[in-house]
């Protein structure tokens, strides 16, 4: 991130920013993972970052944890994929999961703005964003 620049700000977030790292990561998931139905036992330096156990019907199954802030780390970092069932992550961006592994992505949760970009498609409807009695619309200043 360059000089004078911050990360977008969460909505209804425990942090008021994004998390820049995996520490973060760390921080927003003991925020839901209540929710989730994650028991936590343990977390550690050592992988995988977290021991848990988690709620499915009448028991509890043990869920071993990989924390990244984005989960193709957990591919460029070497990790056993054998020895992980989750990772935690703010950003997924690896296609390539192995499927027996859960990817918990944390923003989906907090929420970041986005940017929607609206463009008619067929011509005869574009007096749908011209009528203003019939639709309001809020742009951003950032818009040209």
């Amino acid at each position: 991130m360059k000089s004078g620049e911050r990360p977008l700000p969460l909505k209804n977030g425990p942090l008021q920013y994004a998390p820049k790292g995996e520490m973060g990561v760390v921080y927003l998931f003991s925020t839901v993972a209540k929710r989730l139905q994650f028991r936590i036992e343990e977390i550690r330096a050592a992988f995988p970052d977290c021991i848990a156990y988690r709620h499915v019907g009448n028991t509890e199954k043990l869920v071993r944890i990989e924390f990244e802030f984005r989960s193709s780390s957990f591919r460029a970092h070497r990790h056993d994929p054998a020895q992980c069932d989750c990772i935690v992550c703010w950003h997924h961006d690896w296609p390539g999961v192995p499927d027996h592994i859960e990817v918990i992505e944390l923003k989906q949760f907090f929420g970041v703005p986005f940017k929607v970009w609206i463009q008619v498609a067929v011509k005869d409807q574009q007096h749908w964003l011209d009528e203003e009695d019939k639709l309001q619309w809020a742009l951003s200043s950032m818009v040209t």
